[in-house]
């Protein structure tokens, strides 16, 4: 963890101490909650939760879908993407699907669900169906219903974000950032 003076402030570990060196883990993702850091563990197949103020494991949370990419949906889930799991789960934060997004190009399932982002009304998946330039920038509700597509032939988006004044949203697509403005 560092501080805003990018000066380390302390390390932390996502197994107990006791498994420190003893667990394989393959740590690919991170949001936070609230003063609570969430890392996604893809070997693992969990979410563990953290205390931000020191590291300190609070707990973990057992996923279906790998858990590649993380954002925090306004009513506080965890929106779990699964790359090549087709997939986009919302976890409530306690562990559970509650709702499970299977997104879509011309009617047929994506290949790759990456990157995902949510504002207060909506959850953002970047989605792929394997070939480069089929990229696109889905937007749901946040009951999971498909509402819009935002972007398309991107060459290959994988992390996205809004701006904090919530008007923008950055892509990164492979080799550039784009950034979109919301209409």
């Amino acid at each position: 963890m560092y501080n805003r003076n990018g000066n380390k402030m302390f390390e932390f570990h996502t197994v107990p101490h006791s498994e420190v060196g003893k667990t394989s883990v393959n740590l690919v993702s991170v949001a936070v909650i609230k003063d609570t850091i969430m890392v996604g563990d893809w070997k693992r197949l969990v979410i563990t939760k953290h205390r931000s103020s020191d590291g300190s494991l609070i707990d973990t949370v057992t996923v279906q879908t790998k858990p590649w990419y993380l954002a925090i949906d306004s009513k506080d889930r965890v929106v779990v993407s699964g790359s090549s799991q087709q997939q986009v789960d919302i976890v409530g934060v306690d562990g559970g699907t509650l709702i499970s997004i299977y997104p879509k190009i011309n009617s047929q399932q994506v290949k790759y669900c990456t990157g995902v982002c949510c504002d207060s009304s909506a959850i953002y998946i970047a989605v792929r169906n394997g070939d480069c330039n089929t990229g696109h920038i889905h937007r749901y509700d946040t009951q999971g219903r498909f509402l819009s597509c935002i972007a398309q032939g991107l060459h290959s988006p994988h992390g996205i974000s809004l701006t904090s004044d919530g008007q923008q949203l950055a892509v990164a697509d492979w080799e550039s950032v784009k950034i979109y403005n919301k209409v």
